[in-house]
C-alpha cells in the first residue's frame, strides 16, 4: 500500500505546485502502444514452441493505459501519472499436453515528466520523465498462473509531443487531444533464468540470452480534460491621468 500512499502524495504535491503556478490543470488519460524488440523474452517463447508442438509469438506489441493530472505553465508542462502495459502470448494446439499455454509480461509503473514549450502559442513540448514500477513475468498452463520474476524497475523517458484542441462548445479551457512519441531507457536488465528453467522442459540455461533489457519505443495517445480554474490573463494597465482628466 505505500506504492499508492506515495501517488496520492505526488498528486497532492503537484497540485499545490498548480496553485502556487496559477498553471492551467488539467486531467490525462492515455492509450499506449509500446513496441519492444525482447530477444530473450521471445526465445524463451520460441524455445517452448520446439519442444511443446506450439505456436507461441513474439514480444513485439505492448499496449496499455496511462492516468493522471498534469499542468500546462506558459513554458512548462508537468504531469503525475499510474500506467501499465504489457503482452500476453497464448497458444492452443488440440491434442498438446497442455493444449492451452500462455506466457505474460507486463510493467506497472508511476511517470513523472517535466517538458519545456519552445513555443508558448502552441502546445509542443519536448520533455524528459523519471519511471519508477513493477515488472512481472508469469506463464499459465490451461488456467492457473504461476508468476515466476516480480522485480522493481526504474528509468528514464524522453518525448515530443504535440497536442490539438478540440472544438466543442466549451467556454473554458478546450479539451485536447494529445500524440506523444516516447523512448523509455530502464536502468539495468531483467534476469530471466527463474522463468526459462521452470516455463521450458529443456531450459536454454545461457545468461546472456535470458537476460532482457526492458527499454523500447512507443507512443502515447491521450485525452486532456481540464479542471479548475483557467490561467488568469495579465491585468490591463490603467489609464493614465491624462487620458481621464479633461486639458
Amino acid at each position: 500500500m505505500n506504492f499508492f500512499y506515495r501517488f496520492a502524495l505526488a498528486l497532492f504535491s503537484l497540485l499545490v505546485a498548480i496553485n502556487a503556478l496559477q498553471a492551467q490543470s488539467y486531467f490525462v488519460a492515455s492509450f499506449t502502444g509500446g513496441f519492444p524488440k525482447y530477444d530473450a523474452l521471445s526465445a524463451i517463447a520460441q524455445t517452448y514452441n520446439a519442444q511443446g508442438k506450439h505456436q507461441l509469438g513474439n514480444f513485439s506489441f505492448m499496449p496499455g493505459f496511462e492516468f493522471g493530472i498534469g499542468m500546462y505553465g506558459e513554458r512548462t508542462m508537468m504531469e503525475a501519472k499510474i500506467a501499465s502495459l504489457g503482452q500476453t502470448l497464448h497458444s492452443h494446439v488440440t491434442n498438446a499436453n497442455p493444449e492451452d499455454v500462455s506466457l505474460d509480461f507486463s510493467y506497472t509503473y508511476l511517470n513523472y515528466s517535466f517538458g519545456y514549450r519552445p513555443f508558448p502559442k502552441t502546445y509542443f513540448t519536448v520533455g524528459t520523465g523519471l519511471n519508477l514500477g513493477l515488472a512481472q513475468t508469469r506463464y499459465s498452463f490451461l488456467s492457473d498462473w504461476q508468476v515466476m520474476n516480480q522485480d522493481y524497475v526504474a528509468g528514464s523517458e524522453f518525448f515530443i509531443d504535440y497536442a490539438f484542441p478540440l472544438k466543442l462548445k466549451r467556454k473554458r479551457a478546450p479539451y485536447m487531444f494529445r500524440i506523444r512519441p516516447y523512448y523509455q531507457q530502464f536502468f539495468g536488465s531483467l534476469d530471466l533464468r527463474k522463468l526459462d528453467a521452470n516455463f521450458n522442459e529443456k531450459p536454454i540455461n545461457s545468461l546472456p540470452k535470458t537476460t532482457q533489457d526492458p527499454s523500447h519505443f512507443g507512443v502515447h495517445l491521450s485525452i486532456i480534460v481540464p479542471f479548475g480554474k483557467d490561467k488568469p490573463k495579465p491585468k490591463q494597465p490603467l489609464p493614465s491621468v491624462d487620458r481621464v482628466l479633461p486639458n
